[in-house]
């Protein structure tokens, strides 16, 4: 199977190149999102057409990329709850509750681009996958 689209079944991985460079987010200062350069600069290479435009995301016979190198971010939800179950009388009762999505209102991402002809490869450009803090208070009676 050609999974790259370049006329072979050799897998789709670039070069590594051990002295290039790579450019971290510039709002985080971590590898949340990066920039590589493509002109053969950057910590990963490919063939470029004479335009300087990348071919395709893999080297003649296979790169010397491993697989699964770049790995999107993890994904941290922490759901929490809490009630109280009130006697009114012995056969009323009343129970209050209170539940909290993301309690501690972690961004969650997607994973960056990857397809390395798409000029924003290995950044974030999706919507997040979670971002706010969701809190429910409810009560309900018991009889």
């Amino acid at each position: 199977m050609d999974t790259a689209g370049i006329g072979t079944t050799t897998p789709a991985r670039p070069n590594y190149n051990p002295a290039g460079t790579i450019t971290k987010d510039p709002v985080t200062g971590d590898f949340r999102t990066f920039v590589i350069p493509i002109n053969g600069t950057g910590i990963v290479t490919t063939p470029l057409s004479p335009t300087g435009t990348i071919l395709a995301n893999s080297m003649p016979g296979g790169g010397t990329l491993g697989r699964n190198t770049f790995r999107g971010p993890a994904y941290a939800q922490w759901n929490f709850s809490l009630s109280k179950k009130i006697s009114l009388t012995e056969r009323w009762k009343v129970q209050v509750r209170s539940d909290f999505e993301n309690l501690w209102n972690h961004n969650n991402f997607r994973n960056p681009v990857a397809v390395m002809v798409n000029p924003s490869f290995g950044q974030n450009t999706a919507v997040l996958l979670s971002d706010a803090r969701r809190m429910l208070l409810s009560a309900k009676i018991q009889f």
